[in-house]
């Protein structure tokens, strides 16, 4: 997938640190962004670059919730489907894979993704407490279709709510086509449309 992203980054001293760690990109406006999906194990690998800084993490199901494992830093979210998009909320943060870190540090972390028209649209918006901003980044991205590395509309949410909660939660305009629940419920994701 190839579309287009705004990054911009805190101005506290510890911003440089953390994005490090979690291997953040660098600011920049209208930067070209590619994204290429992997299976990896259980889970996917998501090979981003944003301009000429890449970033790479790994995402997997664990529990009915969503990991990502982002540099230095893991984190488990759970997906809300609502509004026509997919909400992530921060449940557990752990540093190095093994540190817990408290999670009312992470209460101003916002993820959005969704569909307009035929392009997915994501924002990425974190606040710490002790550093104010830290990132936030925005853009889209448009499947390149019937390409090898290319994807159909939804496989991407399709693998994400098989593994993390039914597909009957998702919006319908989300929901890839003739798609069940495979739970019969709403799960632990609740149902909103």
């Amino acid at each position: 997938s190839v579309g287009q992203a705004r990054i911009v980054r805190g101005c506290d001293w510890l911003v440089p640190l953390l994005a490090a760690l979690a291997r953040l990109p660098k600011d920049g406006d209208a930067l070209p962004t590619e994204v290429a999906f992997r299976a990896h194990g259980q889970g996917e690998q998501w090979a981003r670059r944003f301009g000429r800084w890449p970033m790479v993490s790994r995402l997997w199901a664990h529990e009915g919730y969503l990991r990502e494992q982002l540099g230095a830093v893991r984190f488990e979210f759970d997906l809300q489907a609502r509004e026509g998009g997919t909400d992530w909320s921060v449940r557990r943060v752990w540093a190095f894979g093994l540190l817990p870190l408290p999670r009312r540090w992470f209460g101003g972390v916002r993820c959005r993704e969704a569909w307009q028209g035929e392009r997915y649209t994501f924002l990425v918006d974190v606040t710490l407490p002790w550093v104010g901003a830290l990132i936030r980044y925005e853009g889209w991205l448009e499947p390149q279709w019937g390409r090898r590395r290319g994807w159909q509309r939804g496989d991407r949410i399709r693998w994400r709510m098989r593994a993390v909660q039914p597909l009957g939660a998702l919006p319908a305009a989300l929901r890839p086509q003739g798609a069940q629940s495979l739970c019969g419920g709403a799960g632990r994701a609740g149902q909103r449309e």
